[in-house]
């Protein structure tokens, strides 16, 4: 098995290097944009959840915001996580 590490970590850098992976500000932006559809309707989405569901109010909160969190969190992360 480790006779492969080499191998596969060889071309996930060629990968990388090819620039078919995205810029920093693209992925800023689309982290942005990931979360306004959420934030933008967020009643909608917790009526939704409410009617489909029939959970407890801070169970809808945490399954709306969870993913909001996340693209924060990738966000605040991002630089250190794309360093070579």
């Amino acid at each position: 098995m480790d006779e492969f590490i080499p191998e596969i970590f060889d071309k996930q850098k060629a990968y990388f290097d090819s620039d078919a992976t995205k810029s920093y500000e693209w992925r800023i932006d689309q982290l942005t944009r990931s979360r306004e559809p959420v934030q933008r309707e967020l009643r909608a989405l917790e009526a939704a959840m409410s009617s489909d569901f029939k959970t407890a109010s801070q169970e809808k909160v945490f399954e709306i915001m969870a993913p909001v969190g996340t693209a924060a969190f990738a966000k605040a992360e991002l630089k250190e996580w794309m360093k070579p």
